[in-house]
């Protein structure tokens, strides 16, 4: 019970530090939407996405390498994989950078804007600073201070966050100046990261280890060979509405297409949970704990997300709008299909095939869901009336499939397990028909009652009016919302 405390405290640590990253993420795009028109801000994403899919790339995996090896190896030992891996994260982040530069004109005529080629080529001064930033998260976690991930992380991004969006607004709105103010706090960054990366590491010799850059390696490719073909998948939505249906669509997808940020919060805990206990599971051969564990976490989840996912589902518009203006407003329909994969997150189990020494699986099902993606959305782009929407909708159907639905028929065909029991599916029902119906009350009910109002007056008297009807009608589901929350909190 302690270690799963511990356990909990650590992840609920890395929880909130990848939530104020997402927050301030969000925060980002509602400045920038408003100061930019959208082929700029279009642009300004695009390059984003460059920089993300190639970073996967030049990574290499390095990263992971500190959760994996810092553990075996003693402390002196340890300031020599730190000082390793810092010096081949540089070096990868000047090839990275010399790539971006002379790619930048064939990445422009693939994703058909022309203006992209000077972004990127501007930007690639910078991926060389944020590479080598890689590895505090891992080093502080290994340490058992995930306190500090999260005190990191959120000064790092808001300081981002000042750096780009302070310039636009104060010296001139367009996404060039951006770049600049992101490369300035890329700068900073790299340096607190360096400092940030010895300091657990300042006291005691460095202990020189014999090939270790070949087992480095060794460990590293595999990962990151999966990470590519993770990274296809998720790339594809981006390409194909970039190439084939404009800058401004694509900004019209960025700013919808995004989870629900209470949800990674919710379900992170709960997950880091889950490995541990069906990993330890695996090797005894006794699963009741593990899965009693899953049932609990699964129902508590459900009836947390649930009420979030429909009330955000039937004021997305007024979510959109709050958020970006109203010219984004169409955002709201690439918003509402990703709160359908939140829903499906509920259920946790697409970690457990890991968990129980069966990546391999998980790496056939990812390749295979790739290739059909890619496939399926060229056909219907091509031989097709297909919208940037459809192809959004067609990632969502594929990513449920490939998180989901595949491991979910591989662990209850192949290993016999009973994922989802009886009380579960009734609880989820419940939760979703009960917020299905007080939202569908309270969205009618804001229309005709206030219906010129501005989207934050309406967001919240609507989310005031849902939780209060929610909790009085809760006793006719027989659902206990307040106790779930009470749970979770306790751990």
């Amino acid at each position: 019970m302690v270690n799963d405390k511990s356990n909990f405290n650590q992840a609920f640590w890395l929880s909130i530090s990848s939530a104020s990253s997402m927050l301030v993420g969000i925060l980002s795009a509602v400045i920038l939407s408003r100061y930019f028109d959208k082929v700029e801000y279009g642009t300004y994403k695009q390059i984003m996405f460059v920089y993300n899919t190639l970073l996967v790339v030049f990574q290499a995996g390095l990263p992971a390498v500190f959760t994996y090896f810092l553990p075996r190896y003693n402390h002196g030992e340890g300031k020599f994989i730190v000082k390793k891996i810092n010096k081949l994260l540089f070096i990868f982040g000047l090839f990275f950078s010399i790539t971006i530069f002379f790619s930048a004109d064939y990445i422009a005529f693939l994703l058909n804007n022309a203006e992209l080629a000077k972004g990127l080529k501007v930007f690639s001064i910078f991926p060389v600073f944020t590479l080598s930033t890689f590895g505090v998260e891992g080093i502080y976690t290994v340490n058992k201070n995930t306190k500090f991930v999260a005190i990191y992380n959120t000064v790092t991004r808001l300081l981002m966050l000042l750096c780009i969006v302070l310039p636009v607004i104060l010296i001139k709105n367009d996404y060039i100046t951006a770049i600049y103010g992101w490369g300035v706090a890329s700068f900073i960054t790299f340096v607190i990261a360096i400092i940030a990366k010895n300091l657990p590491y300042k006291n005691g010799k460095v202990v020189v280890i014999p090939n270790i850059t070949k087992e480095i390696f060794k460990y590293t490719l595999p990962i990151t060979g999966s990470a590519l073909v993770l990274i296809l998948f998720n790339s594809v939505n981006q390409f194909y509405i970039s190439r084939y249906y404009g800058t401004a669509e694509f900004a019209d997808y960025s700013n919808g297409f995004i989870t629900l940020p209470f949800v990674p919060i919710i379900i992170a805990p709960i997950r880091a949970l889950l490995t541990p206990a069906f990993s330890k599971a695996s090797k005894d051969g006794y699963y009741g704990d593990a899965f009693n564990l899953l049932y609990s976490g699964m129902q508590q989840v459900a009836i947390l997300i649930l009420p979030l996912i429909v009330f955000s589902f039937y004021f997305s518009k007024d979510i959109m709008v709050f958020l970006y203006g109203q010219s984004y407003a169409v955002s709201s329909d690439y918003f509402r299909i990703f709160l359908i994969f939140n829903v499906a997150e509920i259920f946790m189990f697409s970690g457990i095939i890991s968990a129980i020494g069966k990546p391999h699986v998980y790496f056939v099902f990812s390749s295979l869901c790739t290739i059909l993606i890619w496939s399926v959305d060229y056909i219907l782009i091509k031989y097709s009336q297909s919208t940037a929407f459809i192809i959004a909708s067609v990632f969502v159907l594929f990513n449920v499939m490939m998180l989901y639905v595949l491991p979910y028929i591989y662990l209850t065909v192949k290993q016999k397990f009973i994922l989802v029991n009886k009380n579960t599916v009734s609880i989820f029902i419940r939760c979703l028909i009960h917020s299905s119906i007080v939202g569908f009350a309270v969205s009618v009910l804001s229309l005709k009652f206030i219906p010129i109002s501005t989207p934050i007056v309406r967001l919240s008297i609507g989310v005031v009016v849902f939780y209060l009807l929610l909790l009085l009608s809760s006793r006719i589901v027989n659902i206990n919302y307040l106790q779930a929350l009470y749970k979770i909190v306790k751990k």
